[in-house]
């Protein structure tokens, strides 16, 4: 789910040029494949390859572990965008949900 998440993040950027990316991920797991540091898991391993090539055609762009605790914001909008049945992509108004829950964080 992750990996995928990162996939599809790596795209929308992409098709938007949002270029160079810094990618930050609370998967341990998901980073050290990414970063050829750890064996690949074969369920996920398709997913894995993707976001490598992605990163090789942009060689500014990075991806790097990011404690959840770091990275609170990203976890809440995640646990918000579960709650849609479509992905939604906003590239200026942000969406309701995802400004109330900005105002908890900046207050």
């Amino acid at each position: 789910m992750e990996a995928e998440a990162i996939l599809f993040g790596i795209q929308v950027a992409q098709q938007a040029e949002c270029l160079p990316m810094i990618i930050e991920s609370d998967s341990i797991e998901v980073v050290e494949l990414v970063l050829n540091r750890k064996g690949s898991m074969t369920e996920i391993s398709w997913t894995v390859e993707e976001i490598k090539q992605r990163l090789m055609n942009h060689n500014t762009s990075s991806i790097q572990f990011a404690p959840r605790k770091c990275n609170a914001i990203a976890h809440s909008i995640a646990k918000v965008a579960s709650d849609f049945e479509n992905p939604v992509i906003w590239l200026e108004e942000f969406p309701v949900q995802i400004m109330m829950l900005f105002s908890k964080f900046i207050n």
